[in-house]
């Protein structure tokens, strides 16, 4: 099979392998690709057709030939994950022909984080729902959820600012049910990437984050990370963040030691 070696950090994070054809690449485009953000629907519409204009050049002339490469694996999309994290997503279709995610864990430990969080939250009163996964040694496997993320959807200009707090109110209000206790299990990287809103219903994935912790963390880095999509100001976005009483030290303090965290066990793995 004849796949196309993305390299393109901004674009695709550190390295993207996609079957050479035009409808993977949608995929691609449509659910996997990082979007620049529009806040006018109608410049969507242009970019979208200049891409798509531009690909079907590129998939139905001889010129993309160039650029493929034959792997003995059977796939549709391969992905390595952002930054520094080693984890693969691979979009494939299962033996009932079924398009499945496949998440690939490099240390077991990111593993049983997500397998405690599915566990613990996948049936609930809540309103949060959870893509049903099945676990492996070393992966662990989801439908594909057809329809694009919450971050997506907002980089597409869907979505006003008054709109995403409302979206924001919606959700919080959720885990305050989901989370019975102050301090419990939470999602611990719950952003927009990791959202998807779908016929009026709330889906979480990847949990491999989750910790004991603070449950109104979620909601500060959910907000923070939505409202950074509408303003540049740092001020303007703890402002609002105050208006939630979201705005702690604690919480910064949490997030910096954990990207810090993350950051050294990775240069350690890759050393």
């Amino acid at each position: 099979m004849k796949y196309i070696n993305l390299k393109v950090k901004e674009l695709v994070g550190d390295g993207c392998f996609i079957r050479n054809d035009f409808e993977t690449f949608k995929l691609l485009y449509n659910f996997f690709l990082h979007r620049p953000p529009f806040q006018l629907k109608i410049l969507v519409y242009f970019f979208d057709f200049f891409i798509y204009f531009i690909a079907i050049i590129f998939f139905k002339t001889k010129i993309n030939l160039l650029f493929s490469k034959n792997l003995t694996e059977d796939f549709l999309i391969r992905r390595a994950g952002s930054g520094n994290c080693p984890n693969v997503i691979i979009l494939k279709r299962n033996k009932y022909s079924k398009p499945t995610i496949r998440k690939e864990f490099s240390n077991k430990d990111f593993l049983k984080m997500e397998q405690e969080y599915f566990l613990k939250y996948y049936k609930n009163d809540a309103g949060i729902n959870l893509p049903f996964l099945t676990f492996n040694s070393n992966y662990l496997e989801y439908p594909f959820i057809n329809y694009p993320s919450l971050k997506m959807e907002i980089n597409r200009g869907r979505y006003s600012k008054s709109q995403i707090l409302v979206i924001f109110k919606k959700i919080s209000s959720s885990l305050d049910i989901l989370y019975k206790k102050e301090k419990c299990l939470i999602h611990g990287d719950l952003t927009p990437d990791n959202i998807y809103l779908l016929d009026d219903k709330i889906y979480f994935i990847d949990y491999s984050d989750s910790e004991v912790y603070f449950r109104d963390y979620d909601k500060f880095t959910l907000l923070k990370k939505m409202l950074k999509s509408y303003l540049k100001n740092e001020k303007e976005i703890s402002n609002y963040l105050d208006a939630y009483d979201l705005n702690k030290n604690s919480f910064w303090r949490h997030l910096k030691h954990k990207q810090i965290a993350k950051h050294n066990y990775y240069n350690k793995k890759l050393a």
